[in-house]
């Protein structure tokens, strides 16, 4: 919409619309007459040709569009072309993009061009379609061009017109040819600019600040902007290129202080335009270029350019030989490019913050794989904005996965700013498997930090696992060296895990954490797997063999029978009990082990006893049950007490079993080991016992976490006599005054009562499904309303 606007008022019309209902152009040049007239009801465009005019209108063409048009505000308008030839321009408008137009000419062919134009095809942004301009010609006559056009190809937001066309005035057909694009009155406004010419090439900028956008005609425009001057852009379109251009792309952010030109030995300008958005500069070169091939040629602007487009647009020629023109190089330098400035200068710029900062960055951005080693080597100099500016940077490089890049990505992943750190997460993210971590790993500083294992892991793989097995050293990222080794190493081949955990050069302890990490492996790596434990463990320290009973349970979960006598022998004689606990915990997976870890709970160790009641309860080792319940009734300590509870509980239901749990229910002193025999009691549904659970319950004196598992006990003991006072506890909770403890009950009783879920459930809480009642106790018995139960 923006092109269209600027087309609509370019001054490319001579005569002024006429509002009547035909319009004539008179004989001339050897031409005959023509006499249009636009017929709004059938939406036709009606014409005639004659020796004079008005002319009969003979002929019709239809007026098709993709939207209406407005046929009472059609533009007639009468184009007068070199040599004394006239020609009618219809011009139709409408509502939106489209528009409709039409040449008719006293010429063999009467409508030399009739058809839908304007923006009418494609997606906002890059509409396309033909365009009809009407333009001087340069001597004081006008010409008609016509062509394809589209939002994104502009001379920087002026409309431009691709592959012209041109209608000849002497022959009044359409031939290809050029002609000046920039309107006559961005020609009249230019600034006008001669260039200095230099006695030598150009300069090499910082970095390279333009780039193509679009070009009109021609061969290579990239040529324009590469930095080389043996390279050139070379315009194809007919005579000497009047009017064709390449638009470039320019850092808004970047004020372009200075542009140099280099011409090559051919035809060149003589004079040409640049173009901004809002600027036109009128450049006359001082000299034949071609004849000082390579020299380059200064444009000192009024004031720094600020600017995302700039397009060169070829006026006159020095023309030798052939007419296509051509220009070897354009450079554009910022003010940072000045003597003896480098990009590691600029790089230190960085941390200047402000402007100056934005200006460094919007550099090196542009300057590309150039950049990575200047930001580097001052990363650790910068502020956060600065590390986050050179974060910028690493990403805009060509290589911006690259190992330079992806070190900086590291070193800025380990930064102790979330922000910048966050960052660093996402570039290596959007890099995934083609980050080049492994080897910038390699080349990184010392400086580490825990979310590098994660991500060599994540995007090495199997590359990574020398990198991460040398991590396994580092004290402060064993744990996750370790985890990000399991998840590297998932589908490495088992021959490469084998050579590792045999190499000398890692570590006894590397290569404990190596067998850890590969511990659902280990069955393919059984004969190197227990070449390795066994010289570990010769005179091993208990951290060794504490860590080496995981490796050695999963090698006996394979029916490997030496593993399995190893870890009995450690459950059962190793001199320290975290190692003896250790092992009780892994003998849930090894029944090998049974008779070891029965034994063991009469373990010395408190925690040794416990973690073998802990893996009994798991298994439902039956045959200890009366270890277990000599340790119920007399053992010294709270926990071991508590954890035979629940080993006991565990158990099949036995009345053997249930009448110990309720003898010791009556006599221990710990609130924390009556209520795990509570809770036994209550997974052997022991109704039994239900009245000295309920005395638990109904003792004000005791604690509170023993009366609400009594509670549920009596909810799983299915006793429906229990059920009054069940409910008496439920609807307790419901006073606004309750305490802590009455409402800790009342939800226990009704849970109970979702347990055993009698035909009268929804009256026995009704009370509590007011919306008054806390939420809470609410929601508990809508819940246990809505349960199945638990009692048949």
């Amino acid at each position: 919409m923006q092109l269209r606007a600027a087309f609509a008022a370019l001054p490319l019309v001579l005569s002024a619309p006429v509002a009547r209902a035909d319009n004539s152009i008179a004989a001339g040049g050897g031409a005959q007459a023509v006499t249009a007239r636009i017929d709004a009801a059938t939406m036709k465009l009606r014409y005639g040709k004659c020796a004079t005019a008005p002319c009969p209108l003979t002929d019709e063409e239809s007026i098709k569009t993709s939207i209406p048009l407005d046929p009472k505000n059609a533009r007639f308008s009468t184009v007068q072309m070199a040599g004394g030839k006239l020609a009618l321009w219809i011009h139709v408008p409408s509502t939106g993009t489209a528009t409709w137009d039409a040449i008719l000419t006293g010429g063999a062919t009467t409508l030399a061009f009739a058809s839908e134009t304007g923006f009418v095809r494609g997606q906002p942004g890059s509409m396309s379609g033909t365009l009809v301009r009407v333009v001087p010609d340069g001597h004081g006559a006008q010409m008609i061009a016509r062509g394809s056009g589209s939002e994104d190809f502009s001379i920087c937001s002026r409309e431009a017109i691709a592959r012209p066309e041109v209608l000849d005035p002497q022959t009044l057909e359409w031939h290809s040819d050029g002609f000046q694009q920039l309107a006559p009155a961005d020609i009249a406004s230019a600034t006008r600019i001669t260039a200095t010419a230099r006695q030598t090439a150009a300069g090499v900028p910082l970095a390279p600040l333009l780039s193509v956008r679009a070009a009109s005609t021609g061969t290579r425009p990239t040529a324009l902007v590469d930095l080389d001057p043996a390279t050139m852009w070379t315009e194809t379109a007919r005579g000497i290129g009047r009017g064709e251009f390449v638009a470039l792309n320019a850092p808004s952010e970047v004020p372009i202080s200075k542009l140099s030109i280099t011409m090559a030995a051919t035809s060149v300008p003589k004079t040409f335009f640049l173009a901004t958005a809002d600027q036109v500069f009128a450049i006359t070169m001082p000299e034949d270029a071609s004849l000082h091939a390579g020299r380059a040629y200064d444009i000192t602007l009024p004031q720094p350019l600020k600017t995302s487009c700039i397009a060169l647009v070829l006026d006159d020629a020095f023309v030798h030989g052939a007419p296509d023109v051509a220009v070897a190089e354009l450079t554009a330098y910022s003010e940072l490019d000045v003597p003896g400035a480098t990009l590691a200068s600029v790089a230190a710029n960085l941390g200047a913050g402000g402007r100056t900062a934005v200006l460094a960055a919007a550099i090196l951005k542009r300057a590309g794989d150039a950049a990575l080693g200047p930001v580097s080597a001052v990363w650790d100099k910068l502020d956060v904005y600065g590390r986050e500016l050179g974060l910028d940077a690493a990403q805009a490089a060509p290589a911006s996965c690259g190992n330079d890049a992806t070190g900086i990505y590291l070193r800025g992943l380990c930064d102790s700013d979330a922000h910048v750190s966050h960052k660093a997460e996402s570039s290596l993210q959007q890099c995934g498997k083609r980050a080049a971590i492994v080897s910038a790993v390699q080349s990184a500083p010392a400086a580490t930090c825990a979310k590098m294992p994660q991500y060599l892991a994540m995007l090495g793989k199997q590359s990574a696992l020398g990198q991460l097995a040398n991590m396994l050293k580092n004290p402060a990222m064993r744990v996750e060296a370790r985890h990000a080794f399991a998840n590297a190493s998932a589908n490495a081949p088992a021959q490469m895990l084998a050579t590792m955990i045999a190499d000398p050069q890692y570590t006894a302890q590397a290569r404990l954490d190596m067998l850890r990490a590969t511990a659902t492996r280990l069955h393919e790596l059984h004969a190197e797997a227990t070449q390795v434990l066994d010289a570990l463990l010769v005179n091993a320290p208990m951290e060794t063999r504490y860590l080496a009973l995981e490796p050695l349970a999963e090698l006996a979960k394979g029916n490997d029978r030496p593993a399995a006598v190893h870890v009995a022998a450690m459950l059962a004689h190793d001199p320290d009990w975290q190692v003896r606990a250790r092992a009780a915990e892994l003998a849930r997976d090894l029944p090998a082990v049974q008779s070891e870890l029965v034994s063991a709970i009469d373990d010395a160790q408190p925690r040794v006893r416990q973690a073998a009641l802990d893996t009994i309860a798991t298994l439902k080792v039956s045959p200890a049950a009366v270890l277990v319940e000599k340790h119920l009734e007399t053992d010294p300590w709270t926990f071991v007490r508590v954890a035979s509870a629940h080993a006991l509980g565990a158990m099949p239901a036995a009345r053997d079993l249930d009448k110990a749990l309720a003898d010791v229910l009556g006599t221990d002193t710990s609130p924390q080991v009556r209520g795990a025999i509570l809770d036994a009691l209550a997974a052997h549904q022991a109704r039994a016992y239900a009245a000295a659970v309920r005395a638990r319950l109904d003792d004000v004196q005791e604690l509170g976490i023993v009366r609400t598992a009594a509670a549920r006990a009596l909810g799983a003991m299915c006793d429906p006599s229990q059920l009054e006072r069940l409910t008496d506890l439920a609807r307790a909770a419901a006073d606004p005054m309750a305490g802590g403890e009455d409402l800790a009950l009342g939800l226990a009783a009704v849970s109970a009562l979702g347990d055993i879920h009698p035909a009268d459930l929804a009256s026995r809480v009704a009370k509590l499904r007011d919306k008054s009642v806390r939420d809470a106790i609410r929601a508990a018995a809508e819940h246990a309303i809505a349960s199945p139960g638990k009692c048949h």
